[in-house]
């Protein structure tokens, strides 16, 4: 069963966090169907999640330079990546689709 506490997100899933993005572990469900074995099943995984800052964070006194806003530019507003799954039958990798906007 479905338990919405288990999706919620919390300052204690944050990984890395620094002036351009953060990083995050979420957990996700979806549905997904094996190719060699054909088992349709709904799997529960861990994704990171990468989300860009709306702007570039700085201390006082500091100033953004041409290149920090570069790298910034090159970070996506969000990525999702998945864990590896394997199948809960005959243990063939799944894939999964690593979800990157820009």
């Amino acid at each position: 069963m479905f338990k919405h506490r288990n999706s919620q997100e919390s300052d204690q899933g944050i990984f890395f966090k620094d002036r351009f993005h953060q990083v995050e572990i979420g957990i996700k469900f979806k549905r997904i169907r094996c190719y060699q074995c054909d088992l349709e099943a709904i799997y529960k995984y861990r994704a990171k999640q990468i989300w860009r800052h709306s702007e570039i964070r700085t201390g006082q006194g500091e100033e953004i330079r041409p290149d920090h806003r570069e790298i910034w530019q090159t970070i996506p507003r969000y990525a999702e990546i998945p864990e590896t799954l394997r199948c809960k039958r005959c243990r063939e990798i799944l894939s999964l689709d690593i979800l990157c906007i820009y």
